[in-house]
């Protein structure tokens, strides 16, 4: 994959995937693949969530009342 995707992109990929796996009419194995897939995404969307959250506390910590974007590098 040349470009990351973004957050909304991963949750239209995992809700898709959700919606796959709830109509019932996949194999099993194409159950099983989709179902590692979603697990896949779900990481990475919680990784890219707590990201956020870092970023956040580190723009609120900043005391002189100003808005400072520091980039965080996990």
């Amino acid at each position: 994959m040349s470009k990351e995707k973004s957050f909304e992109e991963c949750m239209q990929d995992l809700d898709q995937i959700v919606k796959n796996i709830e109509s019932g009419k996949m194999s099993l194995e194409d159950t099983l693949k989709e179902f590692s897939e979603g697990m896949r995404l779900s990481k990475y969307l919680l990784q890219m969530l707590d990201e956020i959250d870092k970023k956040v506390e580190m723009i609120m910590e900043n005391d002189q009342n100003e808005v400072k974007i520091v980039d965080f590098e996990a």
